[in-house]
């Protein structure tokens, strides 16, 4: 923790001002570092992937040409996402222990993202360090489309760097991020009328530092202990880029206390797989130290119960802290009964009054000797309404490498969706994957994708 208190004061006295250069200097010297500690013969390994990804959606789905308002400049960028091309490039470079690895991601939008990271293994040390350029996207609503849209040019989101080490059994992980907490999730929707280009540069931007650390411990009997702490950083929340996220999230201030100051802003308690007769059980308690972190209660507590019940099968509870004023300290959520002798699991969800919300059933059987794997049937209901969806999907695999998934979907008696995907080994380094969904009864979310991986 001494460690991550002196970073941030570093960090908070320099300012990152240069904030578009900072990842790459602080990915390189890092590297330089992981290098010269290796020592010895260098002996390197290029290995890695390349992918090309269509997506379709059919014209024939749309009954009208899309209008563009005067606001909206780009209007030859958004009708290319009906054929949304894009090119997946992964390159692993070995190098005596040191591994380093380029993903990068091209669309019809232009570059999409360059991650570029590195690890390495010193005795019980494991070291990851991590830095990523993203281009902002964000969703528009152009009837009748929704589409993602290039909002801005690549820029430096993240710079990331993961210390672990495990003795006797515990391991202690350490995460030291630098966010820039402004940049907008891929799904964002823009307001209407507001221009596209360029809407999020890097004036836009602005760094925190933010670092989680966890400890894991086995107990006795099989138990495991986990403790998670988030100083100025959010292990609940994600930074998304568009097709890749990060764990965890430099927490951006928005309470009334200043954003320099250092803070708890999430703390974890877990102990799973506690052994109690023929029951195992967990718990897990979330705290909020901060209590004017908005819209989060400053205690959840979560707990599970999964008890066998012999050649029968297994009988399955979660438990969750009730809504304020509730006098039981935890409140049943579900129940879920597997057995043993049929391939059948059903799950009963309950409400905050007790009550099942809703039922679900689901059915998956091996078959031997057939030109159908598997077969999987789900059935979800409600006490008083019946049946609300209804799930059927099979598997037919082959010995070349050839595997073939199909299914539908019916709500509340109609035909909702169709999928089918085929999956193929091409050769020892080649795959490819075809797959479409049919929705019926609204064929603008129908889509077709296609994706051929080559592994070197």
């Amino acid at each position: 923790m001494f460690v991550l208190l002196l970073l941030a004061s570093v960090v908070k006295s320099q300012g990152w001002r240069a904030k578009t250069v900072a990842g790459p200097v602080v990915f390189i010297g890092v590297l330089l570092a992981l290098v010269g500690a290796g020592g010895g013969e260098a002996r390197a390994d290029v290995t890695g992937s390349f992918a090309l990804e269509a997506a379709f959606t059919p014209l024939f789905a749309f009954g009208q040409t899309p209008v563009f308002t005067a606001q909206q400049t780009q209007p030859v960028e958004a009708v290319a996402q009906l054929i949304d091309v894009r090119a997946l490039t992964t390159v692993r470079l070995n190098v005596s222990g040191l591994q380093l690895q380029l993903d990068g991601a091209l669309g019809s939008a232009g570059l999409e993202y360059v991650v570029l990271s590195g690890s390495t293994t010193l005795g019980a040390l494991n070291w990851l360090v991590q830095t990523a350029f993203a281009a902002p996207f964000a969703t528009v609503s152009v009837s009748p489309f929704v589409l993602p849209v290039k909002v801005g040019p690549l820029l430096f989101v993240t710079q990331r760097t993961r210390l672990s080490l495990t003795l006797l059994g515990v391991t202690l992980s350490v995460q030291a991020m630098i966010d820039d907490v402004n940049f907008r999730h891929p799904l964002a929707t823009l307001p209407l009328g507001a221009p596209l280009l360029p809407s999020y540069t890097a004036q836009s931007q602005a760094f925190k530092f933010g670092a989680i650390a966890s400890l894991t411990a086995p107990l006795p009997g099989g138990a495991v202990l986990t403790l998670i702490e988030g100083l100025n950083a959010d292990p609940f929340q994600a930074l998304t880029i568009k097709g890749r996220g990060f764990s965890g999230r430099a927490y951006s201030a928005t309470r009334q206390t200043p954003s320099e100051q250092l803070t708890f802003v999430r703390e974890i308690v877990s102990l799973q797989n506690a052994r109690v007769g023929p029951c195992t059980l967990g718990l897990m308690l979330f705290f909020d130290p901060d209590p004017q972190l908005p819209q989060t209660p400053p205690l959840v507590t979560t707990a599970s119960a999964s008890c066998s019940l012999g050649a029968t099968g297994t009988i399955s509870a979660a438990f969750r802290s009730p809504p304020g004023g509730s006098a039981l300290p935890l409140q049943l959520t579900s129940v879920t009964l597997a057995s043993m002798g049929w391939p059948l699991t059903v799950t009963a969800t309950f409400s905050n009054t007790l009550e099942i919300s809703s039922i679900t059933a689901t059915l998956s059987v091996v078959l031997r000797e057939t030109p159908i794997s598997s077969l999987a049937l789900q059935l979800i209901g409600a006490p008083g309404t019946g049946v609300q969806a209804l799930s059927a999907a099979f598997l037919v695999a082959s010995p070349g490498g050839y595997t073939l998934t199909a299914g539908s979907v019916w709500s509340e008696g109609r035909l909702t969706q169709l999928y089918a995907r085929l999956n193929a080994q091409l050769g020892r380094q080649g795959a490819l994957s075809v797959g479409m969904t049919l929705a019926p009864e609204d064929l603008r979310a129908s889509r077709t994708t296609l994706s051929v991986r080559y592994r070197f």
